[in-house]
């Protein structure tokens, strides 16, 4: 943090702080929504559709007010965006059934302000210091990710799984008032200015929505395969091995991302998910090695994923429109997020068909091969235009 002057630390901190606190709450809720899910139905399509309900509203919300952000300002967006945040949480805290389920989700996810706060954070440090301002936010993301992971099973199983959503919702309160220490300054649009959002730009949202489609689907699955081996409050037993190799992987991976490689982070990053797809979705259920090497390499994927990709995004978004290209990619992110989540719950619901079965992982595997598809034809079109 030496590179940066008291200012421009004081708006990392609190970007970190921010988005490492609400992917803490979010992850938290992750490994055991389905089972929070099923006490207020049985039915595996409402419970997929309470899980993705999040993503939807955060995919409609995120441009919007990616685009509003760079007109009036970061600093007001972000903390406008905290109050539906808290109150959805605080609406799953005690949903009454599983619509109130959903209502909250939804409510929570329009509270989307995290394209809001790359951006800021990206335009208050100099060009050539932006991978390591954003390395310092993405590291403390990951951990929020892997703690997150890890910890929300033994809250649940100690407390109750629904203290997970009251304690986002204060996570939240928190980070909404870490905002009002900082006046982060904002390059504004010039009216007029063609070329906003590229071609490149939709190739990395559909790729991350595939990805995301794919979290989605493994998450809703996860407490379940894992219930048939262990109890909620022993998920630890093989998340904490699983998350410690992911998260050693991870931290070495930013480091040579931070060096320039982030076309072999990137790209490892979904060869490695598609190679946990056979786990996940077939050997999985059949024994806890399995489950573990699954996670193990979903996790090692996913986190790669997060470090290599929003910083590229960022590399493919000129001056003043980082809340803009920030904001497409996250809405694709968190739509996918909606539909992996609504069609988990719709394979589950016809999986005693094994043709449906066989059908789901091709499905499943041919989407991230498509995303691996678009992310190497960015990385060719960025080759040509050099």
């Amino acid at each position: 943090m030496n590179h940066f002057n008291a200012i421009q630390k004081r708006i990392i901190g609190t970007g970190s702080a921010i988005i490492s606190l609400r992917t803490l709450g979010i992850f938290f809720s992750l490994p055991v929504f389905t089972i929070y899910g099923y006490e207020f139905s049985s039915s595996p399509l409402m419970v997929g559709l309470a899980l993705g309900s999040y993503g939807i509203t955060m995919a409609m919300f995120q441009y919007p007010m990616g685009r509003l952000s760079d007109r009036i300002g970061r600093k007001y967006v972000i903390f406008l965006g905290m109050i539906p945040f808290i109150v959805g949480n605080l609406i799953c805290w005690n949903p009454v059934n599983i619509y109130g389920l959903i209502a909250g989700r939804l409510i929570a996810g329009s509270g989307a302000v995290s394209s809001t706060v790359s951006a800021m954070v990206q335009e208050n440090v100099e060009e050539n210091q932006r991978n390591f301002a954003m390395a310092m936010i993405g590291i403390p993301v990951g951990l929020s990710f892997l703690f997150g992971t890890l910890l929300g099973p033994v809250i649940g199983a100690a407390v109750g799984i629904r203290w997970i959503f009251f304690i986002t919702a204060v996570a939240g309160m928190i980070s909404m008032a870490s905002v009002l220490f900082i006046n982060p300054s904002l390059k504004r649009i010039r009216e007029g200015t063609r070329g906003k959002l590229n071609f490149n730009h939709l190739l990395m949202a559909g790729s991350g929505l595939f990805i995301s489609a794919y979290m989605a689907y493994f998450y809703f699955h996860l407490p379940l395969i894992s219930e048939k081996f262990l109890p909620v409050s022993d998920f630890y037993e093989f998340l904490l091995p699983s998350l410690f190799i992911a998260g050693v992987i991870a931290v070495l991976s930013s480091i040579l991302a931070d060096r320039g490689k982030f076309k072999i982070v990137a790209v490892g990053s979904v060869v490695i998910l598609v190679a946990s797809t056979p786990f996940v979705l077939f050997l999985s259920a059949s024994g806890l090695y399995y489950l573990f090497f699954g996670s193990t390499l979903f996790f090692i994927g996913y986190a790669l994923y997060d470090i290599a990709f929003p910083p590229l995004v960022s590399r493919l978004s000129s001056t003043g429109y980082y809340g803009s290209g920030l904001g497409i990619f996250n809405s694709f992110q968190y739509g996918g997020q909606f539909v992996g989540g609504l069609y988990a719950g719709a394979v589950l619901s016809l999986y005693s068909n094994s043709v449906v079965s066989s059908l789901n992982a091709l499905l499943i595997i041919g989407m991230l091969f498509l995303s691996l598809a678009f992310l190497l034809l960015v990385f060719r079109n960025l080759q040509g235009n050099s």
